[in-house]
């Protein structure tokens, strides 16, 4: 299993559909998710990286930009501002 951050900013004018796409092709990639922040989730998934940019391309117009990075188990991390319930999903995965 991998823990992955994902980030993406999707063209200014993108119809709402294309954020909820995404939203919904990475939740039901995940075993588990969180959502700190408009356009980022934390998940763990039997996905690599390279995986998920390449079917997150595949559905969001070609000018988006996204970001997928591998969270090692023990790496540190810290936060401001994120709810609760965000935090204790970090502390238990990663």
């Amino acid at each position: 299993m991998n823990t992955i951050l994902i980030s993406y900013d999707l063209p200014l004018g993108t119809e709402p559909r294309y954020y909820t796409d995404v939203s919904n092709l990475i939740k039901n990639n995940s075993i588990t998710w969180a959502k700190p922040l408009e356009s980022v989730f934390i998940i763990s998934t039997n996905k690599t990286s390279f995986e998920m940019r390449d079917e997150i391309k595949l559905i969001t117009p070609i000018n988006s930009k996204i970001l997928v990075v591998d969270i090692i188990n023990g790496s540190g991390w810290a936060t401001s501002n994120i709810s609760t319930a965000v935090t204790d999903w970090m502390h238990k995965n990663i």
